[in-house]
């Protein structure tokens, strides 16, 4: 890796933060569509991980946050791109609702764009698991693992195919 792309990707570290089951971000700012492929990447590389159980699918809903839909299909393009099945909810939904339905189809799990309770300016990012709820701790610890591979190899975005 060249001294450049170090810097970058130390700063993409420290732009992409996880917190209790996710990430949030200030949209335009850190939260953006190349990082929110970049991060649905990592969540992809755990969920392709043999001992994760359930079936090839991922569940991705968004809310009605400014630029939610957007998100979730750029996170849903990278799923789909995976070889995971993607399915992208037609419509706002609540987290929950991903989570239900991933329990209900035995699915590895789901992306839910939303930013709960955080100011407007903010979007997030949380894991749903499997089983039908949030991410745990360690769940996220493995996934910031698979972040922090992508960008030690020098991956500081996620090209996909025009939809």
């Amino acid at each position: 890796m060249t001294e450049q792309q170090d810097q970058q990707a130390t700063a993409l570290k420290q732009q992409i933060t996880f917190g209790t089951d996710g990430w949030r971000g200030i949209i335009a700012d850190n939260f953006t569509g190349a990082n929110v492929r970049l991060v649905s990447q990592a969540i992809v590389n755990y969920f392709l991980r043999p001992d994760v159980p359930g079936e090839p699918i991922l569940f991705i809903g968004y809310d009605n946050r400014s630029q939610s839909e957007y998100f979730a299909a750029e996170a849903a393009k990278v799923v789909a791109n995976s070889g995971l099945k993607a399915i992208l909810s037609a419509q706002s939904c609540s987290s929950p609702s991903i989570s239900y339905n991933a329990h209900k189809a035995n699915a590895k799990g789901g992306i839910m764009i939303t930013a709960s309770h955080n100011p407007p300016q903010f979007n997030g990012l949380k894991i749903k698991a499997g089983y039908g709820g949030s991410a745990l701790p360690s769940m996220v610890d493995e996934v910031v693992k698979e972040l922090n591979a992508l960008l030690d190899a020098g991956t500081h975005t996620v090209d996909t195919p025009a939809a």
